[in-house]
C-alpha cells in the first residue's frame, strides 16, 4: 500500500493536467550515494538535488505483489562514458557496473506530481524500494534487476548448517575479530590497476581473499578484494581493477583474509574459541 499526503490525494482528484517525475537515488555499498531524475530539469526535492544530465532512466517491468512474495523492477540507464557526471568512483558508470561496483547497490524510487512545473508541494509517494540483485550492460547501457527487501526472507534454514569451513564472516559479529588489529600498512611499487607490486614483506598467500584501502594517491578511499598476494615484490592481484594503476609510493592498509580452515583461524588469527566449522564430522560417504 502506497501512502500519500492529503496535497496528493487532492490533487490527483483534482481535474488538472499533471506532470510526473520520477527520482531515483542508488546507493551504493560503500555509501557513495547517487542521485537522478527522469525530468527534463534537475529537480531539487527535500534539500537534495536530482541530476538530469544523465544517465538517462527508464523504469519498467515493476511488479508489486501481495503477501511476502518479492517485488520486482527494471532499472534501464543509458550514459556516456564522457559525461563527468555520470561516473562512479572516477570510473564511466558502465565500466563500473562490469567491475560489480553496483552489485547490491540500494534503490530507491519516488514519485512526483505536479500542476506547475517546480512546485513539488504535494509532497512525494515511495514507487518502489530495493536491492540491485542482477545486472547486464554494454558500452553505453545497463539493465539493473531490482528486488525488494523482502528477498531477505529467503535465507537457508536452518541458518548455521554442518560443514568444515567456519561460517562466519571474517571480522563479523561470530568472528569477533577486529580489522584494525589485523590491518598492515603498505605502499605501492609498480604495476597496473590489477596487479602491482608493494613494499609488503608478508608470507605468500597472507592477504589472499581479503582486502585493501587506499590511504592516499590516485585511488584515495577506494577498497578492492585481494584475489592473490606472493611475497616476491609484494605482489597484489586484486579481484576488480583499481580506477587507476597507483603511484609509486601511495599508501593502503591491507587486511589478511580468511580460508574458513581450523588450522588457520587457530595459526594466523588465535581465534580458535570462535571457530564455527565442523571439521570432524564424517563425509557422508563413510555413513553406514
Amino acid at each position: 500500500m502506497k501512502t500519500a499526503t492529503t496535497a496528493m490525494i487532492d490533487l490527483l482528484a483534482s481535474s488538472q493536467n499533471l506532470k510526473i517525475a520520477e527520482l531515483v537515488t542508488m546507493t551504493l555499498a560503500d555509501g557513495t550515494v547517487f542521485n537522478w531524475t527522469t525530468a527534463p530539469v534537475p529537480i531539487t526535492y527535500s534539500s537534495v538535488t536530482y541530476s538530469s544530465r544523465g544517465p538517462l532512466l527508464d523504469l519498467k517491468g515493476i511488479q508489486w505483489r501481495i503477501g511476502v512474495e518479492v517485488d520486482e523492477l527494471k532499472l534501464n540507464l543509458w550514459a556516456s562514458p564522457t559525461n563527468s557526471a555520470q561516473l562512479i568512483e572516477q570510473t564511466a558508470l558502465m565500466q563500473a557496473v562490469q567491475q560489480g561496483l553496483t552489485d547490491n547497490a540500494l534503490v530507491l524510487v519516488k514519485r512526483l506530481f505536479t500542476a506547475t512545473w517546480g512546485d513539488w508541494s504535494a509532497g512525494s509517494i515511495i514507487l518502489f524500494q530495493g536491492n540491485v540483485s542482477d545486472s547486464t550492460c554494454d558500452q553505453a547501457h545497463a539493465q539493473f534487476d531490482i528486488k525488494s527487501r523482502k528477498e531477505l526472507l529467503a535465507i537457508p534454514y536452518p541458518y548455521l548448517t554442518y560443514q568444515p569451513g567456519c561460517q562466519w564472516p571474517l571480522y563479523g559479529a561470530g568472528c569477533t575479530l577486529s580489522a584494525s588489529a589485523f590491518a598492515v600498512s603498505g605502499a605501492a611499487a609498480s604495476g597496473g590497476a590489477l596487479l602491482f607490486d608493494s613494499n609488503l614483506t608478508n608470507p605468500d598467500q597472507y592477504f589472499d581473499e581479503g582486502y585493501l584501502t587506499f590511504t592516499s594517491g590516485v585511488n584515495n578511499g577506494l577498497t578492492r578484494g585481494i584475489r592473490q598476494y606472493a611475497n616476491a615484490s609484494g605482489q597484489v592481484l586484486l579481484w576488480v581493477p583499481l580506477p587507476f594503476a597507483p603511484n609509486v609510493g601511495d599508501t593502503f592498509n591491507a587486511y589478511p583474509g580468511c580460508d574458513k580452515l581450523q588450522a588457520t583461524c587457530s595459526g594466523k588469527f588465535n581465534n580458535l574459541i570462535n571457530f564455527q566449522g565442523k571439521p570432524y564430522i564424517p563425509i557422508p560417504e563413510t555413513g553406514v
